[in-house]
């Protein structure tokens, strides 16, 4: 039997692309349209964090509760963006440094705008800090490459 997917509604947000164990990166998409307005740290802070460390937890032996705690103080330690409506157009505006494994179309999947055609804009204030990658790298035990 054919199921017809489900027509997502366009919706101002905020994502973050979160590292999952064996190299794996998994796009955390959070929609205005579906709850409270958040900023990225409010997002890190209440979501993101518990869910890293949640994931992680069994790979590095250690309590998620503990993880978690480490993870809140690294905001900016991942890749982000922020998608936004103006003047009845769709902007996303990103880092410049979304992995491979996470495609723009999935980005614009997630928040309802694969048909609209939204503008990607390169914005120095979604690139990730380079203090708070290598601080993601350290709790997680990831191999870092350095920033450009």
């Amino acid at each position: 039997m054919a199921v017809l997917a489900k027509k997502i509604s366009p919706s101002n947000g905020i994502y973050y692309a979160l590292p999952y164990p064996r190299g794996c990166w998994h796009l955390y998409a959070y929609r205005f349209d579906q709850g409270v307005e958040l900023d990225h740290s409010q997002l890190w802070e209440q979501y993101c964090a518990a869910v890293l460390a949640e994931v992680w937890c069994q790979t590095l032996k250690q309590s998620s509760h503990r993880l978690k705690r480490e993870l809140t103080q690294y905001v900016y330690g991942c890749p982000r963006g922020r998608v936004a409506c103006r003047e009845r157009a769709y902007f996303i505006n990103h880092g410049g440094d979304l992995p491979q494994a996470i495609a723009y179309r999935e980005v614009e999947q997630a928040f309802g705008l694969h048909r609209l055609g939204a503008r990607w804009e390169r914005d120095a204030h979604e690139q990730m800090l380079e203090s708070d990658y290598y601080g993601i790298g350290e709790v997680l035990n990831l191999r870092r490459t350095p920033l450009t």
